[in-house]
């Protein structure tokens, strides 16, 4: 009996539940979202003083919410079915407004399994999927047994699902790991404006919260400690720079670790397997035939240190998904060109090499809009700086370099394979495109592009669009004409 019932929990074919941790989990994550909602009333109804009964009253609303999450929690797991029919994933929910959720095998993308500190404690793991044509996460099972998670991720993602158990690795796989050093150089050269901005913006909604809550005046506590310090404000001004780079810096190392904590790449000759993360643990597998943009870019400080992240595009990737876009740390330029032969076999354009865009897009850049921005500036400055207003002019020269330094650099090449462009200015970026991927080729023309003949085109996959700006009108239709035919005559599979 034993094995019949290993044997069904195996067998997709029959409607499975997901796992009994399933329903403490969905009551945790009630509880959370309530909490989140709540917590500044629970904070007064427990500290401060008030009516007589008002706190028994708060008691038994959430106990009612309580009893509601437990409730909701109970239905959504005994309602909740999933299954493989024939080609297509089912999945049932619903207790009084039953839903039936199909979705072709052949159009999953990507195949999501993460783990957070309780999913690690009860060993299951979240299922969620992508698939074409969707701009957001479609589905997700909640918990279900992590070794019952790899195989379905594995038999979503594997064409030959027959003899997927027999299937073995290839002998030639390599592996991309990050040590702790290398964890300390992704987390001192991450963008600690990024993290600054996110501090910032919790710290506000934590001040207004407990102003609501306790009447507290966060704001009028800064700006008296701010008169304090009137007499010594270039120390104060020091500090508060001091401490606030501090603090970007030791928030963008937790955020680092968390994140890539144990990072693993391994790749074969037809997928990638990768996993990461520490309390919220995440394995991933991208089928090779499922890349659509491929690309790698750097800030100037990761320059430095040959430090380099992979940003992959699969089909239906969104802004709604930026969660689970997926960028992969690597430690070496050598690398993201040993990946990219996964994706494109041609030669990686050496920096230099290549073509050049027209210089007309460095012009019109620096007259539209640094030109007009920079004038209003000067204009409004003027107010109250009178001539020294006219430093701000030196902003037009910075655009005008930036631009021009931007446009010596670009660098783009096509062949009968795809596309690549270089480009950069503290930073570099590598894009790489293969002809077979490409949905949609059309080109624009501003007025300006048009009075000097000149176009931009855009290549339009199911990723993501790759944009190859300013080259001669002439050369635009050559390379569009040239394109669709490559894309006809091959006839290659997109996916």
């Amino acid at each position: 009996m034993e094995l019949n019932q290993l044997n069904n929990e195996h067998d997709f074919s029959i409607p499975q539940r997901q796992s009994f941790a399933a329903i403490f989990l969905l009551m945790l994550k009630s509880a959370v979202t309530i909490g989140k909602s709540l917590w500044p009333i629970l904070l007064v109804t427990l500290l401060k003083p008030g009516k007589e009964g008002q706190a028994n009253k708060w008691l038994f609303i959430m106990i009612g919410f309580a009893s509601l999450s437990i409730l909701l929690a109970l239905v959504r797991f005994l309602f909740y079915r999933f299954h493989i029919n024939g080609d297509n994933l089912v999945i049932n929910t619903g207790w009084l407004k039953k839903k039936t959720l199909s979705i072709p095998l052949q159009s999953i993308q990507a195949v999501h399994l993460e783990q957070n500190l309780w999913q690690q404690v009860f060993g299951v793991s979240k299922v969620s999927f992508d698939s074409v044509g969707s701009e957001k996460i479609e589905a997700q099972i909640d918990a279900i047994k992590t070794s019952k998670a790899e195989l379905l991720k594995q038999m979503l993602l594997t064409q030959d699902k027959l003899t997927l158990l027999e299937k073995q690795e290839d002998d030639q796989s390599k592996i991309y790991r990050l040590s702790g050093s290398d964890l300390l150089k992704l987390s001192l050269s991450a963008n600690h404006i990024e993290a600054f901005l996110i501090l910032f913006a919790v710290s506000i909604n934590l001040l207004d919260d407990l102003r609501e809550a306790f009447d507290f005046d966060g704001w009028g506590l800064i700006g008296t400690f701010a008169d304090g310090m009137q007499d010594h404000m270039i120390l104060a001004i020091t500090a508060l720079i001091l401490f606030v780079a501090l603090l970007s810096v030791a928030f963008s190392i937790v955020r680092s670790v968390i994140k890539y904590y144990g990072f693993n790449l391994q790749t074969n000759n037809e997928k990638w397997n990768i996993s990461f993360g520490l309390i919220n643990r995440k394995q991933k597998i991208i089928p090779h035939r499922k890349i659509q943009l491929y690309s790698w870019h750097t800030n100037w400080l990761r320059r430095k240190l040959n430090f380099w992240m992979v940003d992959i595009k699969t089909i239906g990737q969104e802004e709604t998904k930026e969660k689970h876009r997926l960028k992969i740390p690597l430690t070496s330029m050598q690398a993201a060109i040993d990946l990219a032969f996964a994706y494109q076999s041609s030669p990686v354009l050496i920096p230099g090499a290549g073509r050049m865009i027209e210089p007309a897009y460095w012009y019109r850049k620096t007259l539209f809009p640094a030109l007009p921005v920079t004038l209003l500036l000067t204009g409004i400055g003027f107010i109250w700086l009178q001539w020294y207003a006219l430093w701000i002019m030196l902003l037009l020269v910075y655009a005008a370099v930036r631009n021009y330094c931007w446009y010596k650099k670009f660098r783009w090449h096509a062949n009968e394979e795809g596309i690549q462009l270089y480009s950069g200015l503290w930073g570099r970026r590598y894009q790489l495109l293969v002809w077979k991927k490409i949905q949609q080729v059309n080109f624009t023309q501003s007025p300006y592009q048009r009075s000097q003949q000149l176009a931009s085109i855009h290549f339009t996959t199911a990723g993501g669009s790759v944009t190859l700006p300013y080259i001669t009108l002439t050369n635009a239709h050559s390379l569009m004409n040239t394109v669709l035919y490559l894309v006809e005559s091959k006839n290659e599979k997109w996916m």
